[in-house]
C-alpha cells in the first residue's frame, strides 16, 4: 500500500514538474528571436543570432528536462499511467501557453504531433528496455526521444506547408532575397578582398614601372604633382580602412533590391525551385530541427531521464 502511494506521488510530482518545465520552455522560446520563417527560409544569420541567444538555450534546457521526466515516467510506470500522466501534463502545459504566448499559436500543429510522439515513445521505450542488455535506461530513453523528434519534424513539415501554400508568391520573394543575401554576405569579405588585391597589384605595377619613375624624377611641376597624387592614392589603397570601405560597399550592394532580383533570375532551375517551395521550404525546416534535435535535444533528454531513473533506484 505504501509502495503504491509512493509511486502515485512520484508520477504526479514528475508530471507536474514536466508541465512547469514545458511552460518555462514555451516562455523562453517566445522571449527569444525564434520565428518559423528563419527555418523555412534557412536564414543563416538569423539562425546564428538565435543560437547565440540565452533565451533559446534556456528553452532547450527546460524542454529537455520535461522530455527527460516523461521518459523517466515511461521507464518506471506501466503503460496506462505513463501515457495518461505524460499526455495530460503536456496538454495542460500547451493549453496554458496557448493563452499566454503567441509562439504556441504558430506551433499548434507541431505540438499536436509532439503529443502523438509521446504515445509512440512510451511503447518504444518499454520495447527497448525488454530487448537491451547493457545501458538499458539510457539507450531506451534515447530511442524513445528519437521518435518524438521525428514526429515533431513531421509536425513542422505540415505546419510549414500550411503556412507557405497560401502565400507561395510572397515566400518565393522572401526566399530569393534571404537565400541570395546569405550567399552574398558569406562571400562579401572574399569578394571585397579580391577587388582590393586586384587594385593593389595594379597600383604596385604602376609604381614599379619605368614610366612612373620617369614622371617622379621629372623637373616638371605637373609631373611632380601627379606623382604625389599617385603616392597618396597608393597609401590609401594599401591602408586597412580602404579594405573596410570595400567590404561596406559590397554589403551595401547586397541590400539593393534590383541587384538581388537580377542575380536571382540567373540561378539555374530557379523556376522549378520557385514552383516547389511549398514542399522544399517545409522540408528544409524539418531537416534543420531534425539535425539539431538528434544531436542536442535527444541526448540531453535521454541523459536526464537516465539520471532521474538512477536516482530513484538508489
Amino acid at each position: 500500500m505504501l509502495e503504491k502511494l509512493r509511486a502515485n506521488r512520484l508520477v504526479i510530482a514528475s508530471a507536474t514538474i514536466a508541465l512547469i518545465c514545458l511552460l518555462l520552455a514555451m516562455y523562453f522560446l517566445d522571449s527569444s528571436n525564434f520565428s518559423i520563417d528563419m527555418f523555412l527560409l534557412f536564414d543563416v544569420f538569423a539562425l546564428k543570432e538565435l543560437l547565440f541567444s540565452a533565451e533559446f538555450w534556456l528553452f532547450v534546457l527546460f524542454f529537455s528536462i520535461a522530455n527527460g521526466l516523461f521518459l523517466f515516467i515511461f521507464i518506471r510506470f506501466d503503460r496506462t499511467v505513463a501515457i495518461i500522466s505524460s499526455v495530460l501534463a503536456a496538454s495542460l502545459a500547451f493549453m496554458f501557453s496557448f493563452a499566454l504566448f503567441d509562439i504556441t499559436k504558430m506551433l499548434a500543429v507541431v505540438l499536436a504531433f509532439y503529443l502523438i510522439g509521446l504515445v509512440i515513445a512510451e511503447e518504444l521505450v518499454k520495447m527497448r528496455l525488454a530487448e537491451l542488455k547493457r545501458f538499458r535506461t539510457l539507450r531506451a530513453a534515447s530511442a524513445g526521444m528519437s521518435k518524438v523528434i521525428v514526429l515533431i519534424c513531421v509536425g513542422l513539415f505540415i505546419a510549414g506547408m500550411l503556412i507557405v501554400m497560401p502565400q507561395q508568391e510572397s515566400y518565393a520573394d522572401k526566399f530569393d532575397k534571404a537565400f541570395m543575401k546569405t550567399l552574398l554576405r558569406m562571400s562579401a569579405n572574399t569578394t571585397a578582398n579580391a577587388m582590393v588585391e586586384s587594385q593593389r597589384k595594379l597600383m604596385k605595377a604602376i609604381l614599379d614601372s619605368e614610366q612612373y619613375m620617369a614622371i617622379r624624377s621629372s623637373p616638371s611641376e605637373i609631373d611632380k604633382n601627379f606623382a604625389l597624387y599617385l603616392d597618396s592614392f597608393a597609401n590609401e589603397i594599401f591602408s586597412k580602412k580602404y579594405r573596410e570601405r570595400a567590404v561596406a560597399q559590397v554589403e551595401k550592394a547586397i541590400e539593393n533590391e534590383e541587384f538581388l532580383k537580377n542575380v536571382t533570375g540567373k540561378i539555374p532551375l530557379h523556376g522549378f525551385v520557385k514552383g516547389t517551395l511549398f514542399i522544399l521550404l517545409p522540408l528544409n525546416c524539418a531537416l534543420i530541427f531534425w539535425v539539431f534535435g538528434q544531436i542536442v535535444v535527444k541526448n540531453l533528454s535521454a541523459i536526464i531521464a537516465a539520471l532521474i531513473a538512477k536516482t530513484q533506484r538508489a
